[in-house]
């Protein structure tokens, strides 16, 4: 059984309103990647620094009603790697790959901006939407 909340048909909305910003044409998730630190140093870990609607899109899937607590990254792995598994998603596998997506950042700098540009993202929300489509029983959510 879940310990988070479905997502609302608001919260699928407000989730859908990154796809056109996070793909819009000459959009780039990383502004720059720090690679020296304050004392000019270079640094053993670079980072990235995201563009703000990169940073709102990820505090958006920070949600509970986006998180999965129990995914096990190899299984979403496998799913998020094949167009046609995005394609036949549900909504659990869904929130799956958002949390992968999202924890990915923790252990390799600068992932959030390969999700995106690798259009991983893209599928992702594209699916949500077909969902969203869907008669509310098929989904499993509430309309509130």
């Amino acid at each position: 059984m879940s310990r988070t909340p479905q997502p609302t048909a608001r919260d699928i909305e407000n989730l859908l309103a990154f796809l056109p910003r996070l793909y819009a044409d000459g959009f780039t998730p990383i502004k720059s990647v720090h690679s020296k630190g304050a004392d000019g140093e270079i640094v053993a870990f670079p980072w990235a620094e995201y563009d703000d609607v990169v940073n709102e899109f990820t505090d958006c899937i920070r949600r509970d009603c986006w998180y999965d607590y129990d995914y096990v990254p190899a299984d979403v792995e496998k799913i998020i790697e094949s167009e046609e598994a995005i394609k036949a998603a549900t909504l659990p596998q869904i929130r799956s790959m958002l949390t992968y997506v999202l924890r990915g950042e923790r252990f390799s700098d600068g992932w959030w901006g390969h999700m995106i540009e690798g259009g991983y993202v893209r599928r992702i929300l594209e699916r949500l939407a077909e969902l969203e489509e869907e008669p509310e029983e098929s989904v499993g959510r509430s309309r509130r």
